[in-house]
């Protein structure tokens, strides 16, 4: 299907294309960092929406996200910096049961408690994103999460659950970034949604994760 020249359209993409090498790496980092950066590429290089790539693919990667979010600057600068969308809340959670952590999944269905009965308590830890004076749930939901060790033990899941994956397909490192370049000229829709808006909307400061993904 990836042959060199094969350009034929392809109106899904129902695989996540990864790594060899990250997926038989002992570096618990590596493979959910090789997921992120071909969701980043399917999504914003080639054009690629939700629905046509694969849910897990999603799961994933906010999973990653939160792990990393919580690790920088605790529950606060997550949830101000992801705007605590419905449609990251919901891969997360579905993410989290997945990888089958109980402790993990208690603590971000105390999270989102939280947010429902306390919401401007929320909104103000929103806004702190990390910083200053936050509420007191914070704090002890970040206590939590590193005495538990939760940081490492969600990656490692994160990492195995990806490994276990029957949509992802590996290729050796130099042939899979060729596969990978190849994504635009595959999407039918790639000219059309390439198109810059008439008016360009303000942008997110960005990192590894790029946004949004509600599309």
């Amino acid at each position: 299907m990836f042959e060199e020249g094969n350009t034929s359209p392809l109106p899904t993409l129902p695989v996540i294309l990864l790594e060899q090498e990250t997926l038989e790496s002992d570096d618990i980092y590596l493979l959910p960092e090789s997921l992120v950066e071909f969701v980043n590429f399917a999504v914003h290089n080639a054009q690629y929406r939700r629905d046509e790539l694969p849910k897990e693919a999603f799961e994933c990667f906010h999973v990653d996200y939160y792990i990393a979010q919580v690790n920088n600057g605790g529950h606060s600068q997550y949830v101000g910096n992801s705007g605590w969308h419905d449609y990251q809340i919901a891969d997360i959670r579905a993410g989290l049961a997945a990888i089958g952590d109980e402790e993990a999944i208690e603590l971000y269905e105390d999270l989102c408690a939280y947010a429902d009965s306390n919401p401007k308590e929320f909104q103000d830890g929103m806004v702190s994103g990390g910083f200053g004076d936050i509420p007191d749930f914070f704090q002890k939901a970040d206590d939590a999460f590193f005495e538990l060790g939760l940081g490492e033990r969600l990656m490692r899941g994160d990492r195995d659950r990806i490994r276990e994956l029957d949509c992802v397909m590996a290729f050796p490192f130099m042939e899979c970034r060729r596969i990978v370049k190849q994504l635009p000229m595959r999407n039918p829709n790639y000219e059309a949604r390439s198109k810059p808006p008439q008016q360009e909307p303000p942008k997110r400061s960005s990192s590894r994760w790029k946004w949004p993904w509600s599309r």
